[in-house]
Formats: structure tokens, sequence, C-alpha cells
């Protein structure tokens, strides 16, 4: 199965947020650890940078100036593990890119997605299309 969320202009109401994350969930559980995944940003006139994430996966967008539209590509390899890659763009000359991968467990199969800011914020602009694939 393959997931692919798509984000347009997305942005959140406060600044200083840690980006915007996806979280899986399985039964009426959403799993806030275990991930282990990176994400990051490149700009030519001052480099990039990158954090590593164990909390859900993740795209940069991490203030309320700042405008994210990309891809988060989801694909379950089986077992019930998802491996994760995301590019967009924001602000409006930066790249950012993602990649990650997450263990269910052989029993706990995907029956939702949990999406928020890391920080707490909400999303105050922008449209998230959801795609499913089986």
């Amino acid at each position: 199965r393959k997931i692919t969320i798509s984000f347009y202009n997305i942005s959140p109401n406060s600044d200083s947020q840690v980006g915007f994350r996806v979280r899986l969930k399985y039964g009426a559980t959403v799993k806030t650890s275990g991930y282990d995944g990176v994400v990051g940003y490149t700009n030519s006139s001052n480099g990039g940078g990158n954090n590593d994430k164990t909390d859900g996966f993740y795209i940069w967008c991490n203030m309320s100036s700042e405008r994210t539209s990309g891809h988060m590509k989801l694909t379950n390899i089986g077992n019930n593990r998802w491996v994760m890659d995301a590019n967009g763009s924001f602000a409006p000359t930066y790249l950012t890119q993602a990649g990650g991968y997450v263990d269910l467990g052989d029993s706990n199969e995907l029956t939702g997605l949990f999406m928020s800011y890391g920080g707490g914020a909400d999303l105050d602009s922008g449209y998230i299309n959801v795609f499913y694939e089986v």
C-alpha cells in the first residue's frame, strides 16, 4: 500500500515550530515514538540544516510567514513496516527533504493518520490532500 500526502501553501499560526508532523494510527492508537527519520532544508545563500525525528514523520514548515508545498509519500514495504520520503519548497527560496521509517508491528495494521504541527500550533492556511492506494 502507498499513501501520498500533498501540501499546498500550508503554514502554522505561530513561529518557531518544529515542522508539520504526520503520525500513523493503528486501531485507536496514535504511534508517538519509534520513528527513525530526518527532515532538512537547503538554500543557496545560507546553506541549510536538519533535525532527527523520532516522534513522527515531518516536512519543514516552521514559521507563519512561510508557505510549504510538496509531497510526503508513505509506503508499506510489508508486515506493517512503513518508509517515508518527502520533498517540497517553502518561503519561497528553500527546498525541504525528509526520509524515515517506522515499524507498527506485525499485528498493528494502519487505520489512519494524525497530522499536526510538532510544536502545537494550528494550520492557518493552505490545503492538504491525502491519496491512498491499495
